[in-house]
């Protein structure tokens, strides 16, 4: 039986309308064995009102018993409320007498196993042993033992932390219980075989696989049904040892020496302290440098310039070795402290020389610091924060980041107040009323009005256009505006200046560094593109027709020799007329080896290279191309026209040349291309559009957007036009190759080569024959037995074999007894 110790018993005593606390030990706990209230006495709780001495009740007991039996601390009080008034008009008092007792730990309520201790009311098994505590408490450590019967398998397993260890393995029979089986001829077979096998296959692993059979351990009682018994038990894995001793600064860590936390090194030789400082010597007369790691920077903590040694820095010329000065210490933390790297020096001129006739060195002492942000100086608003040591306001607040950060997006009272007639703005500065309308494109509001901004007039449409500055004829004799910059974007030298360029032109009045006409060539300036051009006399001339034969391209005005002296350029805002490439500008086929265009620039916007040329990139076409300038061609029948490029990082490139679009027939009813300019450049109107011209197609055309169409069978492509003064013109739209084919016919074997729109039909014999329907993009082939469609590469068919590539169809017909052919153009 468990014996509670108790403590003497303690007496306490509450006067009426007060209370008191009642404690034991952190491991007792309160026993109340007494408690009354009344008067017994006229020496306790003295008062004038003691009319009686014999009035006790008992009922504080149960109370207090209830309150405080079994607690560390508890409340008495002494009123009547709790426990009435036993004698009226008689000032009472409680008395307590308790004890302070050991907390006694609870009982299993059940008998524990023998390996089991009863802690806490509960039945726990001992170390090393594993269960309820009650019916089974397991020995981790023991032994397992497996049968396997002849001819069977079994896996032997171990928990994550714990490996096999084979200690028996038997092979044979040697009772009749186990493995029951009619062959029992004998009990006194056993071979030990298994015991060298399992230990080779299990020891060291958490599961293997252990079988019976002949094969494995031979027959060691042949007619007999046997089987194999193994005893194993789980033990933990033990952590493979280092081979050698670690530094002392360094661990073992699954077999190998790890320096600790703060050291550096191989954890058996050497374990550096991080932290410690690096020591170098610099001999007299030759330097070092010092160097930290990245996100650290350099601290000098002793540096001296001397000699106290022989052994260091060996020279013939050592007199003495008492003789060193400090003087490197402030150069070098001058020189080095919070640096990530510098260089120190030994020589005289430097520190003096201490002692004359010596050779001397430098030793440094330096350790490598974690670089410090700087703090703020002052502390910062409370919208700021410190950042490198300034401090700076938070996004959406602007000011110096100490005194003031206002918020940018509030509004700030304008003070004194603004006047009749003015608003405060979100500055806070007054600034005159608004507009009773909305300013419209490149107006402003001034004093309550709309006014067109600087650099704007006022049309008589009333609006505000841009001052556009323009040639007025091709040369531009007559140009007076303020662009100065070239078309390759370089600045232009004033007029009045001849460097850094000499010239005979310094005449020119106000023109600073403007363009002006005084060479002989003529080129558009590049501040301004021209986008309005109005013919006069080229109009009754029948050769020029604008789009096609002249106009505006790029940088550089464009023209036919017969209409060179005819064009005058001018700005003209009733007659919009984009710019136009010329008609060359595109590609026929998809290989474009046709193409004879000016463009001279790659996909990626990169200037090409001169074909005469062999720098930056050396090439073999600099002789059979010598003429085409640097222009985009292909002379390699590549995919598509290229060039060798002026990066010499880029040795060629693709070009951007756009295909043509054309018109298969006169009307061109079938066209579907995406031309949206009229022959005289005007723009389309959007057919789902009734502005600025109404008409009746806006449904059926919807989805055409400003394409050219014939909608009612007209002479050609035409739209409406976006100018309010012309309703509707013709597209320029050129027609698409004629057809054309090439025949070849040796000893009845035909070569045929079609291009263009055709319709071309064979006649061979009278069993096979073949029709070719061909475009810019397909060939449609029909026999009397199959139809194709190529759209690149060959076929071979019944008659022929038909190869299309490039827009050019190829028939090679070598099953022919004669040939005819019958071609209609389309």
């Amino acid at each position: 039986m468990l014996m509670f110790l108790l403590s003497a018993s303690q007496r306490k005593v509450i006067c009426e309308d007060s209370k008191t606390t009642l404690s034991c030990p952190w491991n007792q706990v309160i026993k109340i064995t007494q408690a009354t209230y009344g008067r017994s006495d006229k020496r306790t709780c003295k008062h004038p009102n003691m009319k009686s001495t014999r009035c006790v009740t008992k009922k504080p007991l149960g109370i207090s018993r209830k309150n405080c039996n079994g607690r560390t601390s508890c409340t008495v009080a002494a009123n009547n409320r709790l426990y009435g008034d036993p004698c009226p008009g008689t000032y009472k008092y409680v008395t307590v007498t308790y004890s302070c007792k050991v907390k006694k730990t609870p009982k299993c309520l059940r008998r524990c196993h023998k390996q089991a201790k009863c802690i806490r009311g509960k039945c726990v098994c001992k170390s090393g042993y594993k269960g309820d505590g009650i019916r089974s408490c397991t020995n981790i450590k023991a032994s397992k033992r497996k049968v396997i019967c002849e001819d069977s398998k079994t896996t032997l397993s171990c928990p994550s932390n714990q490996v096999i260890k084979i200690t028996q393995a038997t092979y044979g029979r040697s009772n009749k219980r186990t493995c029951k089986h009619p062959n029992m001829k004998t009990t006194r077979c056993v071979t030990k075989k298994p015991l060298g096998i399992s230990r080779k296959n299990c020891n060291g692993r958490k599961s293997c696989t252990v079988a019976a059979n002949n094969r494995l351990y031979g027959d060691p009682c042949p007619g007999t049904y046997k089987y194999v018994t193994v005893t194993y038990s789980c033990k933990v894995k033990k952590t493979p040892k280092c081979l050698r001793i670690c530094h002392r600064q360094a661990k073992c860590i699954r077999g190998k020496c790890v320096c600790k936390s703060g050291y550096k090194g191989d954890g058996i030789r050497s374990c550096t302290n991080i932290k410690a400082g690096k020591r170098k010597v610099i001999c007299e007369d030759s330097k070092t440098t010092l160097s930290c790691p990245s996100n650290q920077v350099i601290k000098i903590t002793q540096a001296t310039y001397g000699r106290s040694n022989k052994r260091t820095c060996k020279h013939p010329n050592m007199k003495t070795t008492r003789c060193v000065t400090k003087k490197p210490l402030g150069i070098s933390r001058k020189n080095c402290n919070g640096r990530k790297s510098c260089i120190v020096a030994a020589n005289n001129r430097l520190y003096g020389d201490p002692c004359p006739g010596t050779y001397k060195y430098v030793t440094v002492t330096y350790s490598c610091k974690v670089k410090k942000t700087p703090k703020c100086l002052k502390r910062c608003h409370k919208q700021a924060k410190c950042i490198r040591g300034k401090c700076v306001c938070k996004s959406g607040y602007k000011g110096d980041g100490i005194r003031s950060c206002t918020n940018i997006k509030a509004k700030t009272p304008c003070k004194p107040k603004c006047q009749k007639g003015f608003v405060c703005n979100f500055l806070g500065k007054c600034r005159p009323k608004g507009c009773k309308r909305k300013c419209r494109i490149n107006e402003r509001c001034v004093r309550g009005k709309c006014r067109c901004k600087k650099g704007s007039y006022r049309t008589k449409l009333v609006a505000c256009r841009k001052v556009k500055e323009c040639l007025k004829n091709a040369r531009g004799k007559d140009y007076n505006g303020r662009m100065s910059t070239t078309e390759s974007g370089r600045t232009c030298q004033a007029w009045n200046k001849q460097t850094p360029h000499r010239h005979s032109k310094s005449n020119v009045r106000d023109a600073k560094n403007y363009y002006r006409e005084h060479r002989t060539e003529r080129i558009v300036p590049n501040a301004e593109r021209i986008n309005y051009i109005e013919l006069k006399s080229g109009k009754n001339n029948p050769s020029c027709t604008f789009g096609v034969t002249y106009g505006f391209y790029g940088v550089k005005i464009w023209t036919k020799e017969n209409c060179r002296e005819k064009i005058k350029v001018c700005l003209t805002p009733k007659n919009r007329v984009p710019i136009l490439p010329p008609p060359e500008e595109c590609r026929k086929s998809t290989k474009g080896t046709e193409y004879k265009g000016r463009i001279s620039l790659t996909k990626t916007g990169r200037t090409c290279q001169y074909w005469e040329r062999q720098y930056p990139h050396k090439h073999r076409f600099s002789i059979s191309f010598k003429k085409e300038h640097n222009y985009c061609r292909n002379p390699d029948n590549s995919g598509q026209p290229w060039c060798y490029t002026n990066d010499p990082t880029t040795r060629w490139e693709y070009c951007q040349i756009p295909m043509c679009e054309c018109r298969k027939s006169t009307k061109g009813t079938e066209y579907k291309g995406r031309i949206s300019l009229t022959k005289t450049g005007r723009t389309c109107q959007y057919w789902e559009r009734q502005y600025p011209h109404k008409h009746r197609f806006s449904i059926s055309f919807k989805k055409e957007h400003n394409y050219c169409r014939n909608p009612d069978n007209s002479g050609q492509p035409w739209c409406y036009t976006n100018d309010p003064t012309k309703r509707w013109e013709y597209c320029q739209i050129p027609m698409c190759a004629a057809c054309s084919v090439r025949e070849e016919i040796v000893e009845c074997k035909a070569t045929v080569r079609v291009s263009g729109s055709c319709f071309y039909k064979s006649k061979v014999g009278s069993s096979c024959v073949y029709t070719v329907q061909l475009t810019n993009s397909q060939a449609i082939i029909k026999t009397s037995t199959q139809e194709m469609v190529l759209t690149n590469g060959g076929n071979l068919a019944e008659c022929a074999i038909f190869t299309f590539n490039d827009g050019t169809l190829k028939i090679e017909d070598d099953v022919c007894k004669c040939f005819e052919a019958t071609v209609v153009n389309k």
